[in-house]
Order: structure tokens, then C-alpha cells, then sequence
């Protein structure tokens, strides 16, 4: 089966063919990847960018009534993309649980410090992460947190053969892990996966809470907005530009969305 990030890297190789050259000869796609990404974030408009981030008067959004700090960090260049407020997210949900009542499906977090919960991810391989996919794999006791940051967009979607319903089933898989009063989150770029799409913009998506945000300038600062808000939702415009006019680098538009253990109500 091929992967999502074999996936990035035959799309990032279309906008750099020296990437197809260096794929024959070492096929680590990580190492691939993070090669494109400091090409195309290395433009100088991106510079701009970089330094316009740093530098604007905001310096927090609001989340569930509190003021979080964007963060700046250089793994994935967090200053341009959707990164900056999905990880202050993610740290907030994560704030008061102990690390054994904590399991974070796709291994992003400990890019950004030290965290102790348990990782599920398919494809990543590092120290203490369950290479399993999420449809198969189980918990061995009920769990007060589960949460995902930007994942769940490539669940059916970058994976051969494509599975449409394959995130809703996912979803309802993981509320059985929970503890009775356990949440699951999950962050989304929206605009990327056209069936998430339909399922979040009809309704179908099954989530107890639900915020959404759009980034409104070219140094990354984002605002809370209505779903009516969020759409139509743009993702993925070129990173090696050369303006700084919108849609912007990856994500444009975020989904935030809390699901009970199922029987709750």
C-alpha cells in the first residue's frame, strides 16, 4: 500500500525533479520531504514571511475562551502554516491529563517537546511508537484523551486503495477507546480532503464540539470563524511563491472537532 508521505513526495518531486533522481538512490521520503520543504520555504518571499510571523503585534488566538500563544518553531517551518495554532491546540487539550490516559494518533507532538503518552502511527518509525493503523489496533484500557493533529485528512484519502467511508468508521472506532468521560480530538486542514469535506459541511461528522478558524494575513495569524465562514476552503497554494497574497501556504482553513466515548450523550 502506498503511503501518504510516498504520496507528498511524488508531488513535491513534480515541483522539484531533482528529488526523483535522489529517490532512486536513497527512498528515505521523510528525508525527501523535509529536502522540498526547505527549498520551497527557503524563497525569499518565505523569508518574508518568516520574519513578518515573528515580528506582528498579535501574538495569541482564543480557543475555548482562552488567549493560546502561536508557536515558532523550525520542524515544518510552524511561523507559515497551520501548524502555529494546531500545536497550542493540541497542548491545551493535553493540559491536566497524566501521560497513561493520553494516546495521539499520527506522531506529530513530539516534534515539538517532550511528551510521555503513547503514539499510534502507521507508517513513522521513532522510539516508542505503535506501528499500527488505527483500524486495527486497541488499547489495552480505556483512555480520558485521544487526539490528532492533521491525520485524520489522510485516512482513506492518501492511501491506495481509496476508503471513502474509512474516516467516519475510524472515528467511531476510537469513542469505543474512551473512558466515559473521555473527549477524542482531531485538527483538519480543511480544503485537502474532499470527502471530509462533505461529511464536516453537511453535519455528518458526529462531533460533540466543533471550532473553526481561517488565516486572515500573510504573517499567519488566524481567527475563529463559523463553519458558513470557513468554506470554500483553499489548501496547498505553492509555497515557493513569489507575493504575499492569499490563499497562503497549506492550510488556509482549520477544523477543530471534540467527539464523547460513544454512549454518551
Amino acid at each position: 500500500m502506498v503511503s501518504h508521505v510516498q504520496t507528498r513526495y511524488v508531488r513535491a518531486a513534480f515541483r522539484h525533479p531533482s528529488l526523483f533522481w535522489e529517490g532512486v538512490r536513497n527512498p528515505d521520503f521523510y528525508q525527501l520531504l523535509r529536502r522540498a520543504e526547505d527549498m520551497e520555504w527557503g524563497s525569499p518571499v518565505m523569508r518574508q514571511m518568516k520574519e513578518a510571523a515573528q515580528n506582528k503585534s498579535e501574538t495569541t488566538f482564543p480557543f475555548r475562551g482562552r488567549p493560546l500563544s502561536y508557536l515558532y518553531h523550525p520542524h515544518n517551518y510552524t511561523w507559515g502554516n497551520e501548524r502555529g495554532v494546531e500545536v497550542p491546540i493540541a497542548r491545551q487539550l493535553i493540559d491536566g491529563h497524566p501521560p497513561d490516559q493520553v494516546l495521539e494518533i499520527g506522531n506529530v507532538l513530539a516534534n515539538y517537546g517532550a511528551f510521555q503518552h503513547t503514539v499510534v502511527d502507521k507508517y513513522e518509525i521513532g522510539p516508542g511508537i505503535i506501528n499500527e493503523d488505527v483500524a486495527t489496533y486497541v488499547p489495552s484500557a480505556p483512555v480520558e484523551l485521544v487526539l490528532s493533529v492533521s491525520t485524520f485528512e489522510h485516512i482513506g484519502w492518501d492511501e491506495f486503495p481509496r476508503e471513502r467511508d474509512k474516516i467516519p468508521r475510524t472515528i467511531e472506532r476510537v469513542r469505543r477507546w474512551l473512558a466515559p468521560a473521555g473527549w477524542f480530538w482531531i485538527t483538519v486542514p480543511l480544503g485537502y480532503n474532499r470527502w471530509l469535506d462533505r461529511l464536516i459541511r453537511d453535519g455528518l461528522l458526529g462531533a460533540s464540539e466543533q471550532w473553526y478558524f481561517r488565516r486572515i494575513s500573510f504573517d499567519n495569524r488566524w481567527e475563529p470563524c463559523s463553519l458558513d465562514d470557513a468554506y470554500p476552503a483553499v489548501y496547498g497554494s505553492p509555497v515557493d511563491r513569489e507575493d504575499q497574497t492569499p490563499p497562503y501556504p497549506r492550510a488556509n482553513q482549520l477544523g477543530v472537532f471534540g467527539f464523547r466515548a460513544a454512549g454518551s450523550s
